[in-house]
């Protein structure tokens, strides 16, 4: 069995949470709070400030109720440190804001820090919640992949079958170091298969290698439509006809990779459109691989906005070496399950 890590943006993690300060109210009579927030949302609405995530009003914390007014930039108000910043800050606002504030009573008004950055997941949103009321709504695929729930039981043994049976491609080979399956209908059937000859060529990656055999299929298909994939003739073999013809290379297909791909083999995955990576990853491997060549957890390319396709990344770990697990598991039992593709 694989411990499995989706690689997603830090965006996500739970220290991405950005800070401000800003200048709040404490409203003691709580009758004065309608129109306190009612002539804030006129003259300096949360839209306007970028801020919609934020709550006006928390009165979570104490008798008190507390009335977010506005961000205080941060560069003024270290340059106040041996000054009364409540005054000054006060002083350099809007005048209409500024009477305003003074018929609250300067007394009423504090710096706290606020999170300007909306959360985007549940842990985030109880962070945020601590320091300010936030507006959160949780997105339920991005949850589901933190928490394991993405894959059902029976997707997962899948997966993991699949790449037993990536890693076992590498047995008994003498100069191959990596090995890639690519994979359609969510693994139900093999495409392509690939063992690195770098020996032969630098440029014959396991995933490059991969990649050319889904292409060749492609390409017979849309030279030959009356050729058939597997055995007779079918409903389902008519409906191999016109994937083949009509999707791009691994459009819609899942890639499993027997370590983190270099830079090349990554954008190679990018530009023929693939759904989806698996690669494994060890305590070895963590160490022996350079920086440079860790495209996906280094470099980040499958979620690069600059570029004109992103896809899901998994990592799989398993910390035994996976050859030792080999000789006491068979590396896929269940042929039966999976469809593989005749070139």
């Amino acid at each position: 069995m694989y411990m499995m890590k989706i690689l997603i943006p830090e965006i996500y993690n739970n220290n991405a949470i950005q800070t401000k300060k800003a200048l709040i109210l404490r409203v003691i009579e709580k009758k004065e709070l309608t129109k306190i927030v009612q002539f804030l949302n006129e003259n300096i609405p949360m839209k306007q400030l970028s801020l919609q995530h934020l709550k006006r009003i928390d009165s979570s914390r104490s008798n008190d109720n507390r009335v977010f007014i506005c961000p205080v930039d941060e560069m003024t108000y270290s340059q106040l440190e041996n000054f009364d910043p409540i005054e000054r800050i006060v002083d350099l606002i809007d005048v209409k804001l500024k009477k305003f504030l003074l018929h609250q009573g300067l007394e009423n008004l504090y710096i706290a820090d606020v999170p300007i950055s909306r959360p985007l997941t549940k842990n985030q949103f109880l962070k945020t919640s601590q320091l300010w009321p936030v507006c959160f709504h949780e997105d339920k695929y991005i949850a589901d992949c933190l928490n394991g729930a993405v894959f059902s039981p029976v997707r997962l043994e899948n997966i993991h079958q699949l790449m037993d049976h990536t890693l076992s491609l590498l047995d008994n080979q003498m100069n191959g170091n990596c090995s890639a399956i690519i994979t359609r209908r969510n693994g139900k059937q093999i495409v392509a298969e690939g063992i690195s000859e770098i020996d032969k060529n630098p440029l014959n990656h396991a995933t490059i290698i991969a990649i050319s055999k889904v292409s060749e299929i492609h390409k017979r298909f849309k030279m030959n439509p009356l050729e058939k994939s597997i055995g007779e003739q079918s409903q389902e073999s008519t409906n191999d006809d016109q994937i083949y013809q009509n999707d791009y290379l691994c459009t819609d297909y899942e890639c499993f990779l027997s370590q983190e791909p270099c830079l090349m083999c990554a954008m190679a995955l990018i530009h023929s459109r693939i759904r989806r990576v698996f690669f494994y990853s060890s305590i070895n491997s963590e160490i022996s691989i350079s920086c440079n060549d860790k495209a996906y957890s280094i470099h980040q390319l499958h979620f690069n906005s600059k570029l004109n396709h992103r896809h899901e990344v998994w990592q799989l770990i398993k910390r035994e070496n996976h050859r030792k697990l080999d000789c006491d598991q068979p590396s896929l039992n269940n042929k039966k399950k999976l469809k593989f593709f005749k070139n």
